[in-house]
């Protein structure tokens, strides 16, 4: 089974990987074929990743986009994962992870300072030589992304 490459810190994010895993499966949610989001069917081969991350930003520490906002603690945020062969090579596999909202094709995940919060990542890829991944913070926020 692939594992994680980097519990801990994620980058310049206040956001802590606690931990990871992963197994190969079958894509279980609604057939989608809309644009900016890759077309899946029920029974399409993914890999799941179960991911527990903690928000770490505080009062001293602000959500980047506080100034917007008076609640500098909460973070919301979008998460991914990249996958990686053997030799290092990533292996292209979309996040079909449920559910898909307009405009951003991703889910948003909310944590007040402190709290964790464990969730799926499911990509799309019939690829089972998948040696490791890396969870990715593709954006953190002080309020959800319209």
């Amino acid at each position: 089974m692939p594992t994680v490459a980097n519990i801990g810190p994620l980058g310049s994010w206040r956001m802590t990987l606690v931990n990871a895993t992963s197994e190969y499966d079958v894509y279980t949610g609604p057939k989608y074929d809309r644009p900016g989001i890759p077309e899946v069917n029920p029974g399409d081969p993914v890999l799941t990743i179960k991911v527990t991350l903690r928000n770490d930003y505080s009062l001293e520490h602000p959500v980047p986009d506080s100034r917007f906002s008076n609640n500098t603690k909460y973070a919301v945020f979008i998460v991914t994962a990249n996958l990686y062969d053997k030799s290092g090579n990533q292996i292209q596999a979309p996040d079909v992870t449920d559910p898909h909202w307009m405009p951003v094709p991703m889910p948003q995940h909310g944590l007040d300072y402190g709290a964790t919060s464990t969730f799926d990542i499911v990509l799309l890829t019939s690829r089972r030589d998948i040696d490791h991944y890396e969870i990715e913070i593709i954006t953190v926020a002080s309020m959800p992304i319209p």
